[in-house]
C-alpha cells in the first residue's frame, strides 16, 4: 500500500504530500498502540540513560499521543488544502512548496505545544518509571495544568471545527457560483455542481461524526 501511495500522485503536490502524511501518521498510531501493549506501556533496557529516554517518551502510551497529533492537525491541513483550492485556485496551484513548508512547521509547531510537555511528566526513580512530581510549585507545574486545557482545545475542538466550517465555506462558495441554465423557462442549478455539494455534504458529516466518536 504504501509503495503505490508514494509512487503515484493524487491532485496537486500538497495534497498526494497530506495524504501519504495521513496514512504514515495513522500507521504510526497503530504501531505505537501494539507495541505499548505488549510492553505494558513501560520498556526497559538496564542501561539507565536509555532507560530515561524510554520513561520520557514512550510510557502512558506517549508515542501513540505524538501519532494523534500528527494525525489531527495533519487532517486540519487536508481540510484547508480543499478549501485553499476552491477559493483561490491560481494562488493554490502556484503555491505548492510554499504550502508545503507551512504544513510542516505547523505540524512541528503543534507538537512542541501539545507533545513536548508529556516528556516532563514521568520520570525514571529507581529504575521505575513513574509519574512526576519534582516540578511541583514550579512555572513548569502551572503549564503542564493548562497543559490538559489546550489539548482538549486543540486536538478535539479546534479540528472538528474547522473541519466543519471549512467544508461549509466550501459548500458556499460552489452554491454561489454555480451556473444555471434556462429549462422550460426556469433557472435550474447546474447538476453537477449540486452532486458534488451532496458529495462534500456527506464526506463532512462523516468524517466529523467518525472523529467524534473515535
Amino acid at each position: 500500500m504504501f509503495a503505490v501511495l508514494f509512487t503515484f500522485s493524487t491532485g496537486s503536490k500538497w495534497t498526494s504530500s497530506l495524504l501519504q502524511n495521513q496514512c504514515l501518521f495513522a500507521a504510526f498510531a497503530c504501531l505505537s498502540a501494539f507495541l505499548a501493549a505488549l510492553t505494558r506501556y513501560q520498556f526497559y533496557t538496564g542501561i539507565t540513560s536509555l532507560d530515561i529516554l524510554f520513561c520520557k517518551f514512550t510510557s502512558n502510551n506517549a508515542m501513540f499521543w505524538l501519532a494523534q497529533v500528527l494525525y489531527v492537525h495533519n487532517l486540519v491541513c487536508v481540510t484547508l488544502d480543499r478549501l485553499l483550492a476552491v477559493l483561490w485556485p491560481i494562488w493554490y496551484r502556484s503555491s505548492q512548496s510554499r504550502l508545503i513548508g507551512i504544513t510542516y512547521s505547523y505540524l512541528v509547531f503543534m507538537v512542541c505545544v501539545l507533545y513536548s510537555p508529556l516528556v516532563f511528566k514521568f520520570s525514571l526513580s529507581n529504575g521505575v518509571c513513574k509519574y512526576s512530581d519534582i516540578w511541583a510549585g514550579t512555572w513548569i507545574d502551572v503549564a503542564l495544568k493548562y497543559h490538559v486545557f489546550a489539548w482538549n482545545a486543540l486536538v478535539y475542538i479546534f479540528p472538528v471545527i474547522s473541519l466543519i466550517l471549512s467544508h461549509a465555506i466550501i459548500l458556499w462558495k460552489l452554491h454561489k457560483t454555480g451556473r444555471t441554465i434556462l429549462t422550460d423557462g426556469r433557472c435550474v442549478r447546474d447538476t453537477n455542481i449540486s452532486v458534488r455539494s451532496k458529495r462534500i455534504l456527506l464526506v463532512t458529516i462523516a468524517l466529523t461524526i467518525s472523529y467524534i466518536l473515535f
